[in-house]
């Protein structure tokens, strides 16, 4: 019972993780406007290099792949490989989270 509630906390926090980085990427085309609020006729993507427009793809997908090979690895049976190939990169994730949301208790907490 445990390992299935390790495996699907990591897929949450991955998935999470990937929708962070689809965001990432609908940014990346999106036109920017000058102060006025017109269209200025570039992208936020235009400032990038190749290689950093090459890896906002490359991450999300090889996230997807990882978190397919986990759910394979499940039906199979293998729930400790499973959960060592989510729980690995889901780790620094749940670290940003934890530290975000301490943060944030402390600032309302005890900000003025």
């Amino acid at each position: 019972m445990r390992s299935n509630l390790v495996f699907f906390i990591a897929l949450a926090i991955n998935a999470f993780s990937l929708l962070i980085m689809a965001g990432n990427i609908s940014t990346l085309y999106a036109p920017t406007r000058n102060f006025d609020g017109s269209l200025n006729g570039g992208t936020m993507g235009d400032g990038m290099t190749v290689y950093g427009k090459l890896m906002t793809w490359l991450l999300p997908a090889g996230l997807l792949l990882l978190i397919s090979l986990a759910i394979w690895l499940r039906v199979k049976g293998k729930l400790l490989a499973a959960n060592l190939l989510l729980t690995i990169p889901a780790l620094p994730m749940l670290a940003a989270i934890v530290i975000w949301g301490g943060l944030a208790l402390i600032f309302i907490l005890f900000g003025k």
